[in-house]
C-alpha cells in the first residue's frame, strides 16, 4: 500500500495488491477495485485480465469469465492459465467440446500436464467418449507424478526460473527454497 501511495500510476502495484486481497485475504470487493484500477492504467496487461477472470470464476459468472479470457488467451505469458480457466468456465456452461479444445491446446504444448489430461478425461466421460477417456487416463497415469522437491522432474524452463529465484532472492539460503518448492510447486 505504501508503494501505491508513492506511485498511483503503476498498474502492476494495483495488480499485486488486488491479488493479495483476492487470494490471501479473500476480499473480492477490494480485489475488484484494484483490478479495475490496474485495467484502467494498463488495459492490455494480460495478467490483469487473467486475474479479473479468476475473480469472475470465483463468483461463478462463467459467461463474463469466458469473455474476459478471450482477451488474454493469445498472450504467451498467461496462455496456459487462461486456457485452463476458460476450459473450466466453458465446461460449467455446458460447452464441453470447446472446453476439450482448450485443454487439448494446452496438452499439445505441454504433454506432461497431468491436471489438464485428467480434466479432459473427465470431459470425455461426460460426453460418453469412453475410449478417449480411457486413453487420457492411461496417459495421465504414465506420467511421473510431481514429487515435492524433485528438481529432476521439472522442465528446463522451471529449473531456470527456480535457479533465478534462488540466485536473486535467496543467495545465501537454501532452506527457504526447499520449503517454497514443497509448498508451492512452480508451474510455468
Amino acid at each position: 500500500s505504501q508503494a501505491i501511495h508513492k506511485d498511483q500510476n503503476n498498474a502492476n502495484l494495483f495488480l499485486w495488491r488486488g491479488s493479495t486481497f483476492l487470494y490471501l485475504m479473500q476480499d473480492q470487493v477490494r480485489a475488484e477495485e484494484d483490478f479495475e484500477r490496474a485495467s484502467k492504467l494498463d488495459p492490455l496487461n494480460p495478467s490483469v485480465q487473467l486475474n479479473r477472470a479468476r475473480l469472475l470464476a470465483m463468483r461463478e459468472q462463467w459467461e463474463l469469465c469466458v469473455a474476459e479470457l478471450e482477451l488474454c488467451v493469445s498472450h504467451e505469458t498467461v496462455k496456459t492459465d487462461s486456457l485452463q480457466l476458460r476450459a473450466e468456465s466453458l465446461a460449467q456452461l455446458g460447452q464441453i467440446e470447446r472446453a476439450i479444445e482448450d485443454l487439448s491446446s494446452i496438452i499439445c504444448d505441454d504433454p506432461s500436464n497431468v491436471s489438464c489430461i485428467e480434466s479432459r478425461a473427465e470431459l470425455w466421460r461426460q460426453i460418453k467418449q469412453f475410449e478417449k477417456e480411457t486413453a487420457d487416463e492411461a496417459l495421465a497415469n504414465s506420467i511421473p507424478k510431481y514429487q515435492p522437491g524433485s528438481y529432476e522432474l521439472m522442465t528446463m524452463k522451471q529449473r531456470n526460473l527456480l535457479d533465478s529465484i534462488k540466485k536473486h532472492f535467496m543467495p545465501n539460503r537454501t532452506d527457504e527454497l526447499s520449503i517454497m518448492d514443497r509448498t508451492f510447486p512452480i508451474r510455468v
